[in-house]
Order: structure tokens, then sequence, then C-alpha cells
């Protein structure tokens, strides 16, 4: 009899190991009421403050963020009309087909990272002890002791929990993060200014709606902020100096007199401070001029003015001809002062600045709507950031030194946008400009000939001697023990040997030397992504040529063909800290449970219970959960933690249903109208049919399982069961699968359908995917195999199969006629007995 056979790496932790115990011998005594609290994907909560990279939905399209998981799921729970709470965690569920929020998540699988629904916002409880995580590349963070992380050990893909992480351990990183298609073309000042002490020029489009709608209404609306706001009113009209309304009260006024009556235009409207000359329009253009001024401020911009000025610094003759024009079209003034900084004063320009990249070097970062950028736009931010800050090193590197910690980890992921992998480290710098004796910064480093050609396609630089330093280095040659993929070695080996090939063989395929093959088999050295990429294609080429058809080494090539789906980063510490926050975050993404975040960027996932408890007690088990979201999601877990079992879905497969109804009042009569979605009543009925066949069975189901599906004796009684070397009339077989609902038709072999072909016999299972092919020799049944429908291609030979009903109902009616043709055959068949005595 098949056993359930658990198949992961991960090992229980915390209190999961006493629940599994508690759980089991509650079972194996006989308790029938037993209750596991807990949320699904509790364990990878991060600290709040560790940066996650989103998608939202916003007007039907997705805009992407950079933003504190605890920010957003502060957001979601504290807002959230469906908040659950068990014990002392919230929990904001969303429905994977409604989620507007997206996540790049890996998938261990097949080593890919992909965008999945956000279904869950948690937030837990804070422990006292938290651990960083920290890689080689200088990526970080902050997560609990029994959060869970994907790492490559010895070659071998493990989730493992946060304390059981390694030094040596390697990460997942992606290779790119996505990006819009179309270009951002405007920013609105007034909610990006919303907090700030500054006001709005609209006196045109107020007096337009003025006078076309109410003047006391307008008056109204001012009243609770003016003591005269008659008065306002006839200033706006009037245009006087005084006319100018502060930032939060306009909006308000926005929301209340619907939009100004409609005559809202935010490009004829602009953000003023004291100084007419000095305003920026409520809708801000996203220029070329704009984006460089942004790159420019980020790298030696100064904002720490409470008067409305920001300063910035540079001697290169180009930036300061660069700076100045992008001022000018932007009509805004400014000064020199002696030492040669420009002072530029205009209150709006400061605090659109301010807000967007911060104030001191410390605090800088990447305006938050980079992610919006197109790869042109972000590619320009960025090398007016790199010809301020950026330099190239003589060891073949481009590399910039900051302050912000928040600035680098936007670099590294603004980088991974064009496939480059920006390294993090930290550096002891002594300032140049300042007495003080030396602070830690934070250094960017773009290495590798790859990454290196990449920054130069999509960014580089627009000082010539740096763009030449650049070109000068693009001639090296790629360094080796870069973007390595390891542990990898034995594996190709095992395929080298697996095809019969020598080391010799598989280097000249390659045009490797043998040396290399044998050093990388040996795990002397770790091949780099490019060498891998050329074995495997070379060994794949082999294996075509001969017609290798094992799938076991199929499956190994595939496994080593996915290690290259990603980066793999080194851990290079896990160190725990005392942690005095409340709480913790976490959200759950449906199919992967994996999602990006933290310093730089990196891959989290989560943990389990059930699985545990299903493999100790050896018994088939049904899975409830309340809706068909979660019931999908767990469906997949198990799968993975089940491959070798028959792990089933049951939910209700309508995709819409309206129940028969009568309208009185109008005398209406509504019919029943249904959408049976095909393919999870095919999951259901496979279900029945594993129910019916084995024992090691796992069923995730909705609540629509407790509803009658007929009785199991009738069930299995209809069963048409047909063995190799037994004699059965083939009509008679016939007839029995149109009493179960199956359909004849010769022509279009499809689920629920048989076809007849001479003595041949073809049924598609309603419940399958693969068909099969019964072969009579008369009334013997001589052969049954089993068939890809399509093609006809014989996959496998059974001595023996069962084909269960194509509907899961039996009504009364149809049991008196399968009584019925029971009776008929039993007749027939004593009818031709006394015939063959003679006795007829």
């Amino acid at each position: 009899m098949p056993e359930f056979k658990l198949v992961s790496d991960f090992q229980p932790t915390g209190d999961q190991p006493t629940a599994i115990e508690k759980l089991v011998e509650g079972l194996h005594q006989g308790h029938k009421h037993q209750t596991l609290l807990g949320a699904t994907a509790t364990g990878k909560s991060l600290d709040g403050q560790e940066p996650l990279f989103l998608l939202q939905k916003e007007n039907d399209r997705w805009a992407l963020r950079l933003v504190p998981i605890g920010e957003f799921v502060d957001e979601q729970v504290e807002s959230g009309t469906t908040v659950k709470r068990i014990n002392d965690t919230p929990i904001a569920p969303i429905a994977a087909e409604d989620s507007p929020y997206r996540v790049l998540s890996f998938n261990p699988a097949s080593g890919k990272a992909e965008l999945k629904p956000v279904t869950a916002s948690i937030r837990h409880p804070a422990p006292a002890t938290m651990y960083y995580i920290r890689t080689a590349c200088g990526r970080q963070a902050l997560m609990t002791g029994d959060h869970n992380l994907w790492v490559l050990r010895n070659g071998q893909m493990c989730l493992l929990p946060t304390t059981e992480v390694c030094q040596g351990d390697y990460i997942p990183l992606p290779l790119s993060i996505p990006g819009p298609q179309d270009e951002l073309t405007s920013l609105d000042l007034l909610s990006i200014l919303a907090s700030t002490k500054i006001y709005v020029a609209a006196n045109e489009l107020i007096a337009k709606a003025v006078a076309g709608g109410s003047r006391q209404e307008f008056v109204r609306y001012l009243s609770p902020y003016y003591k005269a706001p008659e008065s306002k009113i006839s200033a706006i009209l009037n245009n006087r100096p005084d006319s100018r309304i502060p930032i939060h009260i306009f909006t308000v006024l926005l929301e209340k007199t619907h939009r100004l009556n409609g005559q809202w235009d935010p490009s004829r409207a602009r953000v003023v401070g004291r100084l007419d000359r000095c305003s920026l329009p409520a809708s801000l253009s996203v220029t070329d001029e704009l984006l460089r001024l942004i790159g420019y401020y980020i790298a030696e911009g100064n904002n720490q003015s409470q008067s409305g000025y920001f300063i910035w610094a540079n001697r290169s003759p180009r930036m300061r001809l660069d700076f100045e024009a992008t001022l000018a079209s932007l009509d805004i003034p400014f000064t020199n002062r002696k030492n040669g900084d420009y002072q530029v004063s205009s209150m709006p320009l400061t605090l659109f600045l301010k807000h967007m990249a911060g104030s001191t070097a410390a605090d800088k970062h990447l305006p938050p709507f980079w992610p919006q950028l197109s790869d042109c736009q972000l590619g320009l931010l960025l090398r007016a950031y790199f010809d301020g800050d950026g330099y190239v090193e003589r060891s073949s590197a481009v590399c910039c030194t900051t302050a912000s910690y928040q600035l680098a980890s936007d670099l590294a992921y603004a980088l991974q946008r064009f496939g480059i992998w920006g390294r993090i480290r930290r550096v002891w710098k002594k300032a140049g400009n300042s007495p003080h004796l030396g602070a830690w910064y934070w250094q960017v480093i773009i290495s590798g000939q790859d990454d290196l050609r990449a920054f130069h396609q999509h960014i580089g630089f627009g000082l010539e001697r740096k763009a030449q330093a650049l070109a000068s280095q693009l001639q090296h040659h790629a360094h080796s023990n870069v973007d390595i993929i390891p542990g990898c070695g034995f594996r190709f080996k095992s395929l080298r040997e697996g095809l019969g090939l020598s080391n010799k063989a598989l280097a000249r395929a390659t045009g490797l030397s043998r040396a290399a093959i044998l050093f990388f088999e040996q795990g002397k050295r770790n091949p780099i992504r490019r060498t891998l990429e050329k074995i495997l294609d070379a060994l794949k080429q082999i294996a075509d040529q001969r017609g290798h058809r094992d799938s076991d080494w199929w499956q190994e090539w595939y496994y080593l063909r996915g290690l290259l789906a990603v980066h793999w980063s080194m851990v290079q510490a896990v160190e725990p800290v005392t942690y005095a926050k409340p709480y913790v975050y976490d959200i759950s993404v449906a199919d992967n449970e994996t999602f990006l975040a933290g310093f730089g960027g990196m891959f989290v996932h989560n943990t389990y219970v059930m699985a545990q408890v299903i493999e100790r007690v050896q018994r088939p088990t049904l899975v409830l959960a309340h809706n068909k979201t979660l019931a999908a999601q767990l469906y997949s877990e198990f799968r993975e933690f089940f491959p070798h079992n028959a792990v089933e879905y049951f939910v209700s497969y309508y995709d819409y249903y309206q129940p028969e109804a009568y309208v009185p009042q109008h005398d209406l009569y509504i019919e029943k109208d249904a959408s049976i979605n095909d393919e999870i009543d095919r999951l259901r009925l496979a279900t029945t049919s594993s129910l019916f066949s084995r024992r090691d069975v796992v069923i995730v189901a909705s609540v629509s399982c407790i509803y009658g599906i007929g009785d199991p004796e009738e069930y299995g009684k209809v069963v048409v069961s047909l063995h190799r070397g037994e004699t059965r009339q083939r009509d008679k077989v016939l007839r029995h699968l149109v009493d179960i609902h199956y359909e004849r038709n010769d022509l279009d072999l499809a689920r629920g359908r048989f076809r007849v072909r001479g003595d041949t016999l073809e049924v598609f299972p309603a419940y399958s995917d693969l068909a099969y092919r019964i072969e009579f020799w008369g009334d013997e049944i001589v052969r049954i195999t089993e068939i890809e429908p399509l093609t006809g291609e014989v996959l496998t030979e059974h001595p023996a199969i069962a084909i269960y009903p194509a509907k899961h109902f039996i009504t009364p009616q149809e049991k008196l006629t399968l009584a019925l043709r029971d009776i008929e055959i039993e007749l027939e068949e004593r009818l031709a007995e006394l015939h063959s005595q003679g006795k007829l």
C-alpha cells in the first residue's frame, strides 16, 4: 500500500514540533475535536522598515513601488474590511484573482522569478530576538528566527529557517526586475507637497467654477478656514496678491466642489511660495531636464535651509552648464555664491526635491516614483547621479559612495532593472571638505564585464573623462569569480557519465580545457554563468542526438538549467540582535510564497505544519479552506510536499450561478442559470476516483464538499472494471459507459467521451488528462494501454483499469435504470447459456 512521503528540506522549528506531537497524539487516541490555531504564510516576518518591491494596480495600470513592508501591511490591516484575528495577529486576506498587488516571487521548482499576487497581509507581535542575514554582495534583511529562506547548499536547494542558514550557503537574487512599458509623463505636486506649508494659485480656474456654479457654495467650503471667506473669493476673482490658497485647503476645496465643478486643469494652476517667479506647475512634466536635475541633486545637493532654498556644489563645467539649463527650463532663478556653489531660492522646488530625494547626504534616496520610470528615463536619472558621484576604478569597476543606507539599497534595486548586479559594501571614509575624522559609508560597485557593458549600454556617463575611463575598462577579460553557479560540478558530472562521455569529450564539445572540467567536477572551482550554459547546451545537444530518454537524467539537466535563472549570493553572516519594536510584518503570496524584499533585494519564504501530521498519521486527509483562493494555495503547497501521493482539489465548479427565482412585484420568473468550469469539474471527478482507488489521498476542499455527491456504495457499483484476459461483450461495455454518462463520439476523443474503431475501444475519463485504449479479440480483452489522447501515442500498459462515472450524482431514476440494465444483462447471459446447452 502506498504511504504518505513528505518531500521537503525544511525542519519544524519554534513551537511547531510541540504542535505536531500534540495533534498526532490526539489523533492516535481517537480525539475527534482538535484545533490548530495558525495563519497561512506566517514564517517570513520582517522588520517594518525592510523595503518591499510591489506592483499596485491603479486605474487599470500597474504602478511599481518600493515601500517599507510595515507601511504596506499597516495600511492593509487598518483599512481592510475583512480583517481577521488569530490571537494577537491581524490578517487582511485578499482573493488572488482580485488582488491589486503583485510581488516578484522566486519559484524553486523552475528557479525563475515570477510576478505573483499578494493574498494576505499579516502583522505579528515581535519576538525579543531578530536576525540579520547578510550576503557577500551586500544584501541584508532583518527577520524572525523562524523565517524561511531558499538557499543553495552543496548544490542542492534547501528551505531552511533563519537560524539554520549558515555562512557559505547561497541565496537567490533576481537577474532583473520589471519596469513599465510607457514613460512617466507628469507628477501631481498637490499630492507630493500636500503636507507642506505652500500655496496654490488657480484664480482663473476658480473664477470659472464660481461663474458656472454657486458662489455661496465656495464661501461655505472656505468658511472653516477663513473669518471672511467672501473677501477671499473677491481676492481670487480680482486676482489680488492675497488670493493664494494653502495647499491643504485647496485640496479640500477640490474634493468638495467635485474638481471645481469640472473646471480643474492642473496644467493651468501653479504651486507657489512667497514669489510667483519661483513657482512650479501643479502638474509637473517629467522631462529629461527634470530627471537630470534630480540626479544631480542626489549626488551634490544639500537642502537643510528653512528659508526655502537648496545648495548645489560641483566644479565640472559640463555639469554646471546642464544644471543652469535645467533651472532655466523650469524658469527658476539661481545665484552663485562666492565659493562657486549654486543657491536656488525656490520654495516649491526646494520642498519638491526634499520630499523626492532627501535633504542631506545621510538621508538621500531615489525619488519614490523611480520604479514608474521607463528604462530610458531611469537610465537618464542614474546617469546624472553617476556623473556627480560615480567613478571608474582601475580594477574594472564602476563605483559610487554614499552616506545614505537607503540610497545604496535604492541603487541596487534600480540597477537590477537593467540586469546589473550591483554589489554593496561598507567602507570607512574621511570627507575631504570637512574636519571630521571619518565615518562609515556605503559603496555600490558594478564589476564584471557583463554588468559593465550593461551599465555602458543603458546608463553610461555624460562626462567625457568618465566615459573614456569606462570604455578602457570594457577591453579587459571577464573575471572568473563573478556571477558563479556554486556547487554544481558533481551534478553535471553525473550528466556527463550518464551519457558515457569522458572529461576529454566534454571539454572538446564545450571548447573548455579538460583541466577546467575536472576542477569543476571536483569542486575546486565553480563555473561562471556563461560556462555552465555552455556545458549544459553541449550535454543537451549530445543527448538529443543520441535520443537519450532517461527521465532522471533530464530532470537533473532541467534542475541545473533552473540554477541559471537567478544570481546566487553567498551568505556572509547570520547575526542575532535584540529587538524592541512591537511588530514584525509578513505577506502571503500565491503559489511560491516568496517575495523580493530587504536591503538591496533578496527572496524570502514561508512555513508548514499539517504536512508533518499527515505523514506521521498515514491517513487519508481532508483539508477544508474557507474560500477557493486559499484552497488553491494549499493545494499547490501540498502537491509540493507530497509529489508521490494523490493530492486532489475539490471546490465548487460554478464560475457563475443564478438560482431559480420569482419576483411577484413584476410577475417575473427567472430561470436557473449556471456556468461550469470544466477544469474544476475534472479535478472534482479525479478526487472521487482517487478515493475509490487508493488510500494515500489528501483532498484540499472548500465548503462545497459538505454537500452530498451520492451514496459511495451506489457510486462504486457503477464503476466499469476491465482486466486483461477476461471475457467481456464489447457492446455491453459500451452500454455501461453510456449509463455512467460517457458520450460516444467516433471522431473527437475528448474528456467524458469514448470511440470505437473495430475491436478497439478508446475511453477518455472525465477526470484524467490521458485516455485508455482497450483492445478486444472477439469478446476477450487482450491489451489495455494508457495513451496520449491527441496523438494516440502509447505511454503505459496496464493489467487492469477502473473507469469511474463522468459525473458525481446518481439520481433515483438512474439507479433504477442501472438496476434494470443489470437484470437485463443477467437474463441475456442466462438465455445464452441455456441456448448453448440446447435447452432452448
